[in-house]
């Protein structure tokens, strides 16, 4: 007769590697906040692509904060909407001409909730009126990384909401 394994407790339990939290949550969520620091970071709907986060400001699209060379975006839990992880990124404006725009135009588009034209439209549209499509890389070596129980954990940046 074997005994069954007794149960471990939360603290037994080894915290998943930084890179592939980071992975989880920007993957399965739409909105992170963004902004110079954490604590001015805003809600903003994002697309997540060849392991950056590629945002869209500008006329008809979200107003985002400028955030120069460098920025934070925090991430939060989808079902328990703590804290998850606040990264340091670096920022690139990806203009019309760079070879790299339109995979990123296209990943955004896919994402676009709500837009009034269709979303293989986006693009042009966005190449058309001059909004700025942002590349940000997260820097996973610097990141702060919290493993937040799902009763309550740390609430999300204030900022504006998207609504």
């Amino acid at each position: 007769m074997t005994t069954p394994p007794s149960p471990k407790s939360p603290a037994d339990e080894t915290p998943p590697p930084v890179g592939r939290l980071v992975h989880e949550a920007l993957s399965k969520s739409s909105v992170l906040w963004v902004g110079v620091t954490p604590a001015e970071a805003v809600a903003a709907w994002f697309a997540y692509h060849d392991e950056q986060v590629l945002l869209v400001t500008g006329p008809g699209e979200q107003p985002l904060p400028f955030l120069g060379d460098e920025a934070s975006i925090v991430l939060r839990g989808k079902d328990s909407r703590a804290r998850l992880a606040v990264l340091p990124c670096a920022v690139r404006v990806l203009p019309v001409d760079d070879p790299a725009w339109p995979e990123a135009a296209a990943a955004l588009a896919a994402e676009r909730l709500n837009a009034d034209v269709l979303p293989a439209e986006l693009p042009r549209r966005w190449a058309d009126t001059g909004v700025t499509v942002l590349a940000l890389a997260p820097d996973l070596e610097r990141a702060d990384v919290t493993v937040a129980d799902t009763t309550g954990g740390h609430a999300p940046p204030r900022g504006r909401s998207l609504t």
